[in-house]
């Protein structure tokens, strides 16, 4: 049951990321292409020549990109060497084709985290996991021989280990993509910035929230930053997702740790200190302008979610 619903949740966030991902850059230029064969290409946006490749026509960038299609749409998919091929080459292309090849690995490595997370949910394997902290697992100090291989192969090709209601299993690690910042253009370097902070340190986890109020609020202004300086971003609209999670934490808080009191509808304290000093700053945010509002509507009613509080709340969704 609990293999079901975590491939469920993976599912849904496949679907996001996938329709997120058809957003038309200005910076770049990627062709999904979906054919006959279902392959998925990356397509080149140098017009650089080389004298050594003049007799084909081909630059070093195309090289590099035509070779990496062929290795994503190799059947079966080998990530680590993909990923091995990426790591090797990115440097030697331009900023805007090592966006463009980011892009092409991230999708085929969601696509195949199921496949990697069905190894960890072997009943057998997932036992001997649970015999170990998750510091151990995510250090690899572990005794059996087969385990240390499952956890390097898959932190080799860029995910990272992490329990979930008592199940370990791999999940993206953002830190992988962060790390060609300076090779990539401003965009895609400032999106992965902001992701390897919320891979690094989740805002959730089993419905409970694990940053504090303040970082929920800093975390909000830091997408709508984002979303204000890189409005045609191939990243936009996951960003926008992204903003509006932490909007919604700002004004609700999470299932596990809410913002008012259940059975007082009282606001929690830290968050009521929290929110006092973000609104005193001097800040050009339509965000921090908002939880101003919301911080005085609060005092007004004496920091009790009444109905016209929760009109409020129900007007920004």
């Amino acid at each position: 049951m609990r293999k079901t619903c975590f491939i469920l949740v993976i599912t849904v966030i496949f679907i996001m990321f996938s329709g997120c991902s058809n957003r038309v850059s200005n910076e770049t230029t990627v062709s999904n292409e979906t054919n006959e064969s279902n392959e998925t290409t990356v397509s080149n946006t140098s017009n650089e020549t080389t004298a050594s490749n003049e007799t084909t026509g081909l630059s070093q960038d195309q090289e590099i990109i035509d070779t990496f299609n062929t290795l994503v749409n190799s059947k079966p998919v080998d990530l680590l060497k993909i990923s091995d091929f990426l790591v090797n080459n990115i440097k030697k292309i331009s900023a805007q084709n090592a966006d463009l090849m980011l892009q092409g690995y991230e999708k085929i490595q969601m696509q195949s985290l199921p496949s990697y997370q069905d190894a960890f949910f072997d009943p057998s394997v997932q036992s001997t996991l649970l015999t170990y902290s998750i510091e151990e697992l995510q250090q690899n100090q572990v005794k059996e021989t087969d385990l240390q291989k499952l956890l390097t192969d898959a932190v080799a090709v860029g995910y990272k280990i992490e329990a979930i209601e008592g199940t370990v299993a791999p999940y993206v690690d953002y830190g992988y993509y962060a790390q060609f910042g300076a090779l990539t253009t401003a965009s895609t370097s400032a999106f992965y910035a902001l992701m390897k902070v919320e891979s690094d340190n989740p805002s959730q986890k089993d419905g409970g929230l694990l940053i504090s109020w303040d970082e929920v609020l800093q975390r909000g202004i830091n997408f709508e930053a984002f979303l204000k300086t890189y409005p045609e971003s191939y990243y936009y609209e996951r960003a926008s997702m992204h903003f509006e999670a932490y909007q919604e934490l700002a004004l609700n808080g999470s299932i596990n740790v809410p913002l008012f009191e259940y059975e007082t509808n009282v606001m929690n304290d830290e968050a009521k200190t929290a929110y006092t000093f973000f609104v005193e700053k001097d800040m050009e945010s339509e965000f921090a302008k908002l939880m101003k509002n919301y911080l005085t509507l609060l005092e007004k009613n004496n920091f009790i979610k009444t109905s016209e509080v929760e009109s409020f709340i129900d007007l920004q969704k």
